[in-house]
Protein backbone atom coordinates (compact mmCIF):
# COMPACT_ATOMS: atom_id res chain seq x y z
CA UNK A 1 0.00 0.00 0.00
CA UNK A 2 0.85 3.17 -0.84
CA UNK A 3 0.70 6.44 1.48
CA UNK A 4 -1.99 9.04 0.19
CA UNK A 5 -2.19 12.41 2.37
CA UNK A 6 -3.93 15.36 1.15
CA UNK A 7 -1.58 17.92 -0.08
CA UNK A 8 -1.70 20.98 2.13
CA UNK A 9 -0.80 23.96 -0.35
CA UNK A 10 -2.10 27.02 0.55
CA UNK A 11 -3.23 27.46 -3.01
CA UNK A 12 -5.82 24.45 -2.33
CA UNK A 13 -6.83 25.94 1.21
CA UNK A 14 -10.30 27.83 1.73
CA UNK A 15 -9.11 31.25 3.20
CA UNK A 16 -11.85 33.18 4.03
CA UNK A 17 -11.93 36.67 3.37
CA UNK A 18 -13.94 39.73 4.68
CA UNK A 19 -13.85 42.27 2.81
CA UNK A 20 -13.29 40.18 -0.56
CA UNK A 21 -16.97 39.48 -0.29
CA UNK A 22 -19.63 40.60 -2.54
CA UNK A 23 -23.51 40.95 -3.18
CA UNK A 24 -25.02 37.92 -3.80
CA UNK A 25 -27.14 37.14 -6.84
CA UNK A 26 -30.66 36.61 -6.95
CA UNK A 27 -31.86 32.89 -7.92
CA UNK A 28 -33.16 33.16 -11.41
CA UNK A 29 -36.18 34.27 -11.66
CA UNK A 30 -39.23 35.03 -14.19
CA UNK A 31 -40.34 38.45 -12.42
CA UNK A 32 -41.06 40.57 -15.20
CA UNK A 33 -41.23 38.44 -17.70
CA UNK A 34 -44.85 38.26 -17.42
CA UNK A 35 -44.20 34.47 -17.44
CA UNK A 36 -47.60 32.24 -15.61
CA UNK A 37 -46.63 28.99 -16.03
CA UNK A 38 -42.76 28.58 -14.84
CA UNK A 39 -41.41 27.42 -18.21
CA UNK A 40 -39.90 31.08 -19.29
CA UNK A 41 -42.06 31.53 -21.65
CA UNK A 42 -43.42 34.69 -23.30
CA UNK A 43 -46.24 36.99 -22.01
CA UNK A 44 -50.11 37.00 -21.68
CA UNK A 45 -51.68 34.45 -23.10
CA UNK A 46 -48.90 32.63 -24.87
CA UNK A 47 -48.41 29.79 -23.03
CA UNK A 48 -44.64 29.91 -23.53
CA UNK A 49 -45.26 29.45 -27.50
CA UNK A 50 -42.17 31.97 -28.12
CA UNK A 51 -44.22 35.36 -29.04
CA UNK A 52 -42.11 38.25 -28.02
CA UNK A 53 -41.70 41.55 -29.49
CA UNK A 54 -38.47 42.95 -27.05
CA UNK A 55 -36.23 41.45 -24.65
CA UNK A 56 -38.28 42.69 -21.75
CA UNK A 57 -40.82 40.30 -22.40
CA UNK A 58 -38.63 37.23 -22.06
CA UNK A 59 -36.46 35.94 -18.78
CA UNK A 60 -33.36 37.29 -17.97
CA UNK A 61 -31.29 34.78 -19.26
CA UNK A 62 -33.12 35.02 -22.72
CA UNK A 63 -33.28 37.66 -25.61
CA UNK A 64 -36.07 37.90 -28.03
CA UNK A 65 -35.02 36.93 -31.40
CA UNK A 66 -37.71 36.60 -34.13
CA UNK A 67 -40.51 36.80 -32.02
CA UNK A 68 -39.44 33.72 -30.01
CA UNK A 69 -37.63 33.98 -26.38
CA UNK A 70 -34.33 32.22 -26.86
CA UNK A 71 -31.40 31.50 -23.97
CA UNK A 72 -28.97 34.11 -24.85
CA UNK A 73 -27.99 37.81 -24.15
CA UNK A 74 -26.82 40.74 -26.28
CA UNK A 75 -23.28 41.45 -25.01
CA UNK A 76 -21.15 38.49 -26.65
CA UNK A 77 -18.36 40.93 -28.04
CA UNK A 78 -16.18 43.91 -27.64
CA UNK A 79 -18.40 46.14 -29.72
CA UNK A 80 -21.71 44.59 -28.17
CA UNK A 81 -20.08 45.50 -24.99
CA UNK A 82 -22.33 46.92 -22.13
CA UNK A 83 -21.41 49.84 -20.10
CA UNK A 84 -20.47 49.42 -16.33
CA UNK A 85 -20.06 52.78 -14.06
CA UNK A 86 -17.64 52.61 -10.79
CA UNK A 87 -19.01 51.56 -7.81
CA UNK A 88 -21.69 50.20 -9.85
CA UNK A 89 -22.80 46.26 -10.54
CA UNK A 90 -24.57 44.56 -13.41
CA UNK A 91 -26.10 41.11 -13.06
CA UNK A 92 -25.94 38.83 -16.27
CA UNK A 93 -25.73 35.16 -16.81
CA UNK A 94 -23.37 32.56 -18.53
CA UNK A 95 -26.20 30.74 -21.02
CA UNK A 96 -25.91 29.06 -23.02
CA UNK A 97 -22.75 27.11 -23.54
CA UNK A 98 -19.49 29.19 -24.23
CA UNK A 99 -21.21 32.69 -23.85
CA UNK A 100 -18.82 34.98 -22.64
CA UNK A 101 -19.67 38.49 -21.56
CA UNK A 102 -18.53 41.84 -22.30
CA UNK A 103 -18.64 45.17 -20.07
CA UNK A 104 -16.84 48.61 -20.65
CA UNK A 105 -15.00 51.62 -18.42
CA UNK A 106 -13.75 54.44 -18.84
CA UNK A 107 -10.64 55.22 -16.55
CA UNK A 108 -8.96 58.38 -16.22
CA UNK A 109 -5.46 56.33 -15.53
CA UNK A 110 -3.68 56.34 -12.09
CA UNK A 111 -6.77 53.95 -10.52
CA UNK A 112 -6.26 50.82 -8.75
CA UNK A 113 -9.10 48.16 -8.91
CA UNK A 114 -10.68 45.61 -7.75
CA UNK A 115 -13.41 43.65 -9.79
CA UNK A 116 -15.82 40.87 -8.58
CA UNK A 117 -17.67 38.00 -9.79
CA UNK A 118 -20.04 36.54 -7.00
CA UNK A 119 -22.64 33.37 -8.21
CA UNK A 120 -25.60 32.26 -6.23
CA UNK A 121 -24.64 30.26 -3.16
CA UNK A 122 -26.60 27.32 -4.71
CA UNK A 123 -24.61 27.97 -7.84
CA UNK A 124 -21.76 24.80 -7.68
CA UNK A 125 -21.53 23.64 -10.97
CA UNK A 126 -18.60 25.61 -12.38
CA UNK A 127 -16.54 28.82 -11.69
CA UNK A 128 -16.55 31.84 -13.51
CA UNK A 129 -13.36 33.47 -14.91
CA UNK A 130 -13.04 37.71 -15.05
CA UNK A 131 -10.78 38.99 -16.93
CA UNK A 132 -9.52 42.75 -17.71
CA UNK A 133 -8.05 44.18 -21.34
CA UNK A 134 -6.94 47.34 -22.59
CA UNK A 135 -8.29 49.10 -25.76
CA UNK A 136 -6.01 47.37 -27.67
CA UNK A 137 -6.71 44.43 -26.31
CA UNK A 138 -3.88 43.51 -24.46
CA UNK A 139 -4.39 41.07 -20.98
CA UNK A 140 -4.24 43.20 -18.05
CA UNK A 141 -4.74 40.30 -15.84
CA UNK A 142 -7.15 37.45 -15.30
CA UNK A 143 -9.07 35.68 -12.05
CA UNK A 144 -11.04 32.74 -11.59
CA UNK A 145 -10.80 32.60 -7.82
CA UNK A 146 -9.12 35.42 -5.50
CA UNK A 147 -6.22 37.27 -7.25
CA UNK A 148 -3.72 34.78 -5.17
CA UNK A 149 -5.89 31.54 -6.59
CA UNK A 150 -6.87 31.05 -3.46
CA UNK A 151 -10.64 30.38 -2.44
CA UNK A 152 -12.47 32.91 -0.27
CA UNK A 153 -16.27 32.70 1.42
CA UNK A 154 -19.06 34.54 -0.62
CA UNK A 155 -17.25 35.83 -3.89
CA UNK A 156 -16.30 33.57 -6.83
CA UNK A 157 -13.76 35.23 -8.45
CA UNK A 158 -11.82 38.77 -7.45
CA UNK A 159 -9.15 40.32 -9.53
CA UNK A 160 -7.24 43.50 -8.65
CA UNK A 161 -5.33 45.86 -11.03
CA UNK A 162 -3.38 48.69 -11.59
CA UNK A 163 -4.87 51.23 -14.18
CA UNK A 164 -1.33 52.68 -15.56
CA UNK A 165 -3.36 54.62 -18.84
CA UNK A 166 -6.64 56.71 -19.57
CA UNK A 167 -9.21 54.64 -21.78
CA UNK A 168 -11.69 52.37 -22.58
CA UNK A 169 -11.19 49.17 -20.51
CA UNK A 170 -12.95 45.74 -21.18
CA UNK A 171 -14.19 43.01 -19.00
CA UNK A 172 -15.43 39.78 -20.01
CA UNK A 173 -17.01 37.06 -17.58
CA UNK A 174 -17.39 33.50 -18.89
CA UNK A 175 -17.48 30.20 -17.61
CA UNK A 176 -14.02 28.40 -16.49
CA UNK A 177 -14.67 25.69 -19.15
CA UNK A 178 -15.01 28.03 -21.94
CA UNK A 179 -12.06 30.27 -21.06
CA UNK A 180 -9.92 26.84 -20.70
CA UNK A 181 -9.28 26.38 -17.14
CA UNK A 182 -11.32 23.68 -16.21
CA UNK A 183 -9.30 20.95 -15.91
CA UNK A 184 -11.32 18.21 -17.04
CA UNK A 185 -12.69 20.61 -19.77
CA UNK A 186 -15.94 20.91 -18.61
CA UNK A 187 -18.10 23.84 -20.29
CA UNK A 188 -20.86 25.20 -18.29
CA UNK A 189 -23.43 27.34 -19.14
CA UNK A 190 -27.23 27.44 -18.20
CA UNK A 191 -30.64 29.54 -17.30
CA UNK A 192 -29.70 29.01 -13.36
CA UNK A 193 -25.82 30.63 -14.25
CA UNK A 194 -26.29 33.70 -13.07
CA UNK A 195 -23.18 36.28 -11.68
CA UNK A 196 -23.19 39.36 -10.11
CA UNK A 197 -20.18 41.78 -11.62
CA UNK A 198 -18.87 44.52 -9.41
CA UNK A 199 -16.51 47.66 -10.19
CA UNK A 200 -14.68 49.35 -7.68
CA UNK A 201 -11.60 51.49 -7.24
CA UNK A 202 -9.49 50.88 -4.22
CA UNK A 203 -8.16 53.17 -2.03
CA UNK A 204 -5.88 50.69 0.04
CA UNK A 205 -1.62 51.24 -2.21
CA UNK A 206 1.15 52.68 -1.16
CA UNK A 207 1.65 56.38 -2.41
CA UNK A 208 5.55 58.49 -2.61
CA UNK A 209 7.05 59.71 -1.47
CA UNK A 210 7.28 57.07 1.21
CA UNK A 211 10.92 55.23 3.39
CA UNK A 212 11.47 52.94 5.28
CA UNK A 213 10.64 55.39 7.95
CA UNK A 214 7.47 56.71 6.83
CA UNK A 215 5.35 53.97 5.26
CA UNK A 216 2.50 55.07 2.89
CA UNK A 217 0.64 52.06 3.46
CA UNK A 218 -0.81 50.32 6.58
CA UNK A 219 -1.97 46.95 7.22
CA UNK A 220 -3.45 45.45 10.48
CA UNK A 221 -3.89 42.03 11.01
CA UNK A 222 -6.41 41.59 13.84
CA UNK A 223 -7.40 38.37 13.09
CA UNK A 224 -6.63 35.27 11.56
CA UNK A 225 -7.85 34.41 7.76
CA UNK A 226 -8.91 38.15 6.25
CA UNK A 227 -6.98 39.04 2.96
CA UNK A 228 -5.75 42.59 3.55
CA UNK A 229 -4.55 44.11 -0.04
CA UNK A 230 -2.58 46.79 -1.01
CA UNK A 231 -1.79 48.17 -4.51
CA UNK A 232 1.91 48.87 -5.39
CA UNK A 233 3.26 50.84 -8.29
CA UNK A 234 6.91 51.29 -8.87
CA UNK A 235 7.18 54.29 -10.43
CA UNK A 236 11.05 54.99 -11.12
CA UNK A 237 13.94 52.62 -11.26
CA UNK A 238 14.95 51.31 -8.15
CA UNK A 239 11.40 52.30 -5.98
CA UNK A 240 10.96 50.91 -3.20
CA UNK A 241 7.89 50.82 -1.54
CA UNK A 242 7.02 50.60 2.26
CA UNK A 243 4.03 49.02 4.03
CA UNK A 244 4.08 48.76 7.90
CA UNK A 245 2.02 45.48 8.91
CA UNK A 246 0.67 45.62 12.40
CA UNK A 247 0.44 41.42 13.40
CA UNK A 248 -2.02 41.10 16.30
CA UNK A 249 -2.08 37.15 16.24
CA UNK A 250 0.60 36.29 18.20
CA UNK A 251 2.38 33.26 17.06
CA UNK A 252 0.55 32.63 13.80
CA UNK A 253 1.84 32.32 10.29
CA UNK A 254 1.49 35.17 7.87
CA UNK A 255 1.59 34.62 4.62
CA UNK A 256 2.79 37.94 1.89
CA UNK A 257 1.04 36.68 -1.30
CA UNK A 258 0.14 38.92 -4.90
CA UNK A 259 -1.63 38.47 -8.24
CA UNK A 260 -0.99 35.45 -9.69
CA UNK A 261 -1.73 36.54 -12.64
CA UNK A 262 0.86 40.18 -13.79
CA UNK A 263 0.64 39.75 -17.31
CA UNK A 264 -0.09 43.49 -17.79
CA UNK A 265 2.41 44.58 -15.64
CA UNK A 266 6.36 45.05 -16.23
CA UNK A 267 7.33 44.13 -12.19
CA UNK A 268 9.20 41.13 -10.95
CA UNK A 269 7.58 41.53 -7.52
CA UNK A 270 10.35 41.75 -4.53
CA UNK A 271 9.37 41.16 -1.51
CA UNK A 272 10.85 41.49 2.06
CA UNK A 273 9.65 41.40 5.71
CA UNK A 274 11.37 43.21 7.75
CA UNK A 275 11.19 43.54 12.12
CA UNK A 276 10.53 47.02 13.36
CA UNK A 277 14.61 47.44 13.85
CA UNK A 278 15.18 46.47 10.30
CA UNK A 279 16.23 43.21 10.67
CA UNK A 280 14.85 40.48 7.57
CA UNK A 281 12.52 37.82 7.96
CA UNK A 282 11.60 36.88 4.96
CA UNK A 283 13.04 37.76 1.40
CA UNK A 284 11.19 36.05 -1.48
CA UNK A 285 11.06 37.13 -5.72
CA UNK A 286 8.53 36.66 -7.53
CA UNK A 287 6.04 37.21 -4.89
CA UNK A 288 2.26 36.03 -6.55
CA UNK A 289 3.03 34.48 -9.99
CA UNK A 290 5.77 32.54 -8.32
CA UNK A 291 4.44 31.77 -5.15
CA UNK A 292 4.20 33.40 -1.65
CA UNK A 293 6.63 34.47 1.03
CA UNK A 294 5.86 33.24 4.56
CA UNK A 295 6.86 34.06 8.02
CA UNK A 296 6.54 30.95 9.91
CA UNK A 297 4.82 31.18 13.37
CA UNK A 298 5.57 35.27 13.41
CA UNK A 299 5.05 36.91 17.03
CA UNK A 300 2.64 39.45 17.42
CA UNK A 301 4.18 43.38 16.92
CA UNK A 302 5.10 46.02 14.23
CA UNK A 303 6.66 45.27 10.84
CA UNK A 304 8.06 46.57 7.57
CA UNK A 305 7.50 44.88 4.40
CA UNK A 306 9.44 46.28 1.55
CA UNK A 307 8.27 45.88 -2.44
CA UNK A 308 10.30 46.46 -4.83
CA UNK A 309 11.02 45.02 -8.48
CA UNK A 310 14.24 42.25 -8.58
CA UNK A 311 15.97 44.03 -11.68
CA UNK A 312 15.85 47.32 -10.68
CA UNK A 313 13.02 48.80 -12.67
CA UNK A 314 10.27 51.21 -12.23
CA UNK A 315 7.85 52.87 -14.48
CA UNK A 316 3.95 53.21 -14.50
CA UNK A 317 3.61 50.13 -15.49
CA UNK A 318 5.50 48.10 -13.01
CA UNK A 319 2.91 47.70 -10.74
CA UNK A 320 2.23 44.37 -8.53
CA UNK A 321 -0.57 44.21 -5.54
CA UNK A 322 0.32 42.52 -1.86
CA UNK A 323 -2.22 40.53 -0.23
CA UNK A 324 -1.50 39.52 3.10
CA UNK A 325 -3.19 36.91 5.69
CA UNK A 326 -2.17 35.43 8.95
CA UNK A 327 -3.40 31.81 9.92
CA UNK A 328 -2.85 29.73 12.82
CA UNK A 329 -0.96 26.11 12.15
CA UNK A 330 -3.19 23.42 12.37
CA UNK A 331 -0.51 21.28 13.81
CA UNK A 332 2.16 22.14 16.42
CA UNK A 333 5.90 22.11 15.92
CA UNK A 334 9.14 20.91 17.27
CA UNK A 335 11.46 23.73 17.74
CA UNK A 336 14.91 23.65 17.67
CA UNK A 337 16.49 24.48 20.59
CA UNK A 338 20.18 25.14 21.57
CA UNK A 339 22.00 23.14 22.17
CA UNK A 340 21.06 20.95 19.65
CA UNK A 341 24.43 20.48 17.71
CA UNK A 342 25.14 16.91 17.68
CA UNK A 343 23.92 13.54 18.38
CA UNK A 344 23.77 13.49 21.96
CA UNK A 345 22.66 17.29 22.07
CA UNK A 346 20.03 16.13 19.20
CA UNK A 347 16.21 17.77 20.53
CA UNK A 348 13.78 14.54 20.58
CA UNK A 349 10.79 14.92 17.89
CA UNK A 350 7.15 14.72 18.52
CA UNK A 351 5.79 12.02 16.74
CA UNK A 352 2.17 11.98 15.91
CA UNK A 353 0.69 8.36 14.69
CA UNK A 354 -1.73 8.64 12.07
CA UNK A 355 -3.69 5.92 10.23
CA UNK A 356 -4.24 5.89 6.16
CA UNK A 357 -7.53 5.11 4.37
CA UNK A 358 -6.06 1.13 3.96
CA UNK A 359 -5.41 1.24 7.85
CA UNK A 360 -1.30 1.12 7.48
CA UNK A 361 -0.20 3.10 10.39
CA UNK A 362 2.56 5.76 10.19
CA UNK A 363 3.83 8.80 12.28
CA UNK A 364 4.27 12.48 11.59
CA UNK A 365 6.69 15.22 12.85
CA UNK A 366 7.05 18.49 11.86
CA UNK A 367 9.76 20.76 12.83
CA UNK A 368 11.11 24.72 12.95
CA UNK A 369 14.50 26.01 13.17
CA UNK A 370 16.59 28.39 11.99
CA UNK A 371 20.74 28.98 11.61
CA UNK A 372 21.88 30.94 14.78
CA UNK A 373 24.97 32.11 12.77
CA UNK A 374 27.28 30.21 10.16
CA UNK A 375 28.20 27.36 12.07
CA UNK A 376 24.65 26.38 13.74
CA UNK A 377 23.44 22.77 12.67
CA UNK A 378 20.81 21.49 14.55
CA UNK A 379 20.45 17.82 15.31
CA UNK A 380 16.69 16.03 16.26
CA UNK A 381 16.04 12.66 17.34
CA UNK A 382 13.11 10.27 15.97
CA UNK A 383 12.35 6.54 16.21
CA UNK A 384 10.77 4.34 14.24
CA UNK A 385 8.62 1.09 15.81
CA UNK A 386 7.81 -1.04 12.70
CA UNK A 387 9.22 -3.94 11.86
CA UNK A 388 9.99 -2.57 8.30
CA UNK A 389 9.53 1.44 7.63
CA UNK A 390 10.57 3.80 4.95
CA UNK A 391 11.56 7.38 6.07
CA UNK A 392 10.52 10.75 4.17
CA UNK A 393 11.93 13.82 5.05
CA UNK A 394 11.22 17.42 3.29
CA UNK A 395 12.39 20.53 3.84
CA UNK A 396 11.19 24.14 2.85
CA UNK A 397 12.99 27.41 3.27
CA UNK A 398 14.30 29.37 0.22
CA UNK A 399 10.64 28.48 -1.78
CA UNK A 400 8.82 30.55 0.46
CA UNK A 401 11.36 33.67 1.15
CA UNK A 402 13.97 32.10 4.02
CA UNK A 403 17.41 32.75 2.92
CA UNK A 404 18.87 29.15 2.79
CA UNK A 405 18.62 26.07 1.84
CA UNK A 406 19.98 23.60 3.71
CA UNK A 407 20.90 20.12 3.10
CA UNK A 408 19.38 17.00 5.13
CA UNK A 409 21.42 13.64 6.58
CA UNK A 410 19.85 10.94 8.57
CA UNK A 411 21.55 8.76 10.90
CA UNK A 412 21.24 5.45 12.76
CA UNK A 413 21.20 4.96 16.23
CA UNK A 414 25.33 4.37 15.88
CA UNK A 415 25.90 7.13 14.45
CA UNK A 416 26.09 5.70 10.41
CA UNK A 417 24.81 7.98 7.62
CA UNK A 418 22.02 6.32 5.84
CA UNK A 419 20.85 8.95 3.92
CA UNK A 420 21.46 12.47 2.46
CA UNK A 421 20.35 15.01 0.20
CA UNK A 422 21.27 18.24 -0.75
CA UNK A 423 19.19 21.98 -0.36
CA UNK A 424 18.00 23.59 -3.77
CA UNK A 425 16.59 26.98 -3.62
CA UNK A 426 14.23 26.88 -6.56
CA UNK A 427 12.46 23.94 -6.18
CA UNK A 428 9.62 22.78 -4.06
CA UNK A 429 10.28 21.21 -1.58
CA UNK A 430 13.73 22.80 -0.70
CA UNK A 431 15.72 19.11 0.48
CA UNK A 432 14.24 15.91 0.22
CA UNK A 433 15.17 11.87 1.44
CA UNK A 434 12.42 9.88 0.11
CA UNK A 435 11.47 6.32 1.16
CA UNK A 436 14.70 5.43 3.02
CA UNK A 437 14.18 2.17 4.27
CA UNK A 438 14.54 1.60 7.94
CA UNK A 439 14.23 -0.82 10.67
CA UNK A 440 13.05 -0.45 14.75
CA UNK A 441 15.23 1.82 16.57
CA UNK A 442 16.57 5.37 17.26
CA UNK A 443 17.49 7.87 14.05
CA UNK A 444 19.02 11.30 13.86
CA UNK A 445 18.44 14.10 11.30
CA UNK A 446 20.49 16.78 10.77
CA UNK A 447 19.86 19.90 9.37
CA UNK A 448 22.77 21.86 7.74
CA UNK A 449 23.25 25.48 6.98
CA UNK A 450 24.96 25.86 3.32
CA UNK A 451 28.42 27.37 2.99
CA UNK A 452 27.49 31.06 2.31
CA UNK A 453 24.72 31.17 5.84
CA UNK A 454 25.78 34.22 8.04
CA UNK A 455 22.54 33.01 10.06
CA UNK A 456 20.07 35.03 11.62
CA UNK A 457 15.93 35.38 11.32
CA UNK A 458 16.00 35.03 7.73
CA UNK A 459 17.29 31.85 8.00
CA UNK A 460 14.61 29.94 9.10
CA UNK A 461 13.13 25.99 7.78
CA UNK A 462 10.23 23.62 8.64
CA UNK A 463 10.39 20.07 7.67
CA UNK A 464 8.08 17.25 7.84
CA UNK A 465 9.15 13.64 8.82
CA UNK A 466 6.65 10.52 7.91
CA UNK A 467 8.03 7.05 9.16
CA UNK A 468 5.31 4.15 7.57
CA UNK A 469 5.03 1.32 7.59
CA UNK A 470 4.76 1.02 4.11
CA UNK A 471 6.46 2.41 0.81
CA UNK A 472 4.83 6.36 1.06
CA UNK A 473 3.56 7.44 -2.43
CA UNK A 474 2.29 10.74 -1.48
CA UNK A 475 2.88 12.94 1.42
CA UNK A 476 2.33 16.83 2.24
CA UNK A 477 5.80 18.95 2.29
CA UNK A 478 5.72 22.33 4.74
CA UNK A 479 3.98 25.12 3.20
CA UNK A 480 3.00 27.06 6.46
CA UNK A 481 -0.52 25.64 6.35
Amino acid sequence: MRLSLVHLGIRTVLLLGAGCTGDVPPEPSDEGSGDTDGDGGGSGDDGGDGSCVEDTQCAGYEICEGGECVDGDRNNAVEEAESILWEDTRTGYVNPESDVDYFTFDADGGEYVRISVTLPEAFDESDAVVELRKANGKVVTTADAFATETGVTGVDAVLFAYLDEAGVYTISVEDDGSAGRDVDGVIVGNRSYSYTLALEEWNGHTDEEDGPDAPSALVVLESERMWSSVGVVLEAEGDVDYIQLEHAVDGASVYLDGNQDLTGSDASPRVRLLTESGTPLTDKVGVGPEEYALAPALAAGTYLVEVSDAAGGGSANHWTWLHVISRIDTYEHTFDSEPNDGLVSANAMAQEEFENSGGNLFTRGQLQGNADDAEDEDWFRFSVDYGEAWIVACLNSSVYGSTMAPDIEIYGGGGELLGSATGSENTDPTTLIENLVATPGDYYLRIIPAVDVTGGAADWYRLNLFVASFEVGGYACPDGA
